[in-house]
């Protein structure tokens, strides 16, 4: 297999780059909820002659790997450290909001970036609160 097989079998909602410095070939997928963002999927790496000498499974890799470091974040503790930098008022305003509308815990969505929690406030006038965990 070549590259150029590689690349005339890109399928609709992929992507395929060249990494000439590596010899490689990167696949993605484009993330749906994110149109900016792509997801790994495949690399390949190539000889001088273009010919596939190597095909990882990248998501196989990112599969073990998040079994191997969710073992590594103690994930309450990091949320409990967070908290403890955001400040008392902020810590009180959230726990305030949680507890006049608890139906907002159903509405709390993680974004991508360290780890960052936006937990809304339906209070009139009111800011959501954001929840930045930057340890990770």
């Amino acid at each position: 297999m070549k590259v150029s097989d590689i690349i005339a079998n890109v399928k609709e909602g992929q992507l395929a780059q060249i990494e000439a410095g590596m010899k490689a070939v990167l696949v993605l997928e484009r993330d749906s909820e994110h149109a900016h963002m792509a997801k790994y999927k495949k690399l390949y790496f190539y000889n001088d002659k273009d010919e596939i000498i190597e095909e990882i499974d990248l998501d196989a890799d990112i599969e073990m790997l998040v079994k191997i470091l969710a073992k590594k974040v103690d994930v309450e503790e990091l949320i409990r450290q967070q908290l403890q930098d955001q400040g008392a008022m902020q810590v009180h305003k959230i726990a305030e909001t949680l507890k006049k509308h608890p139906e907002v815990e159903k509405q709390i969505t993680p974004r991508r970036g360290c780890l960052y929690l936006q937990i809304p406030n339906p209070e009139p006038g009111e800011e959501d609160h954001k929840l930045y965990l930057r340890d990770l």
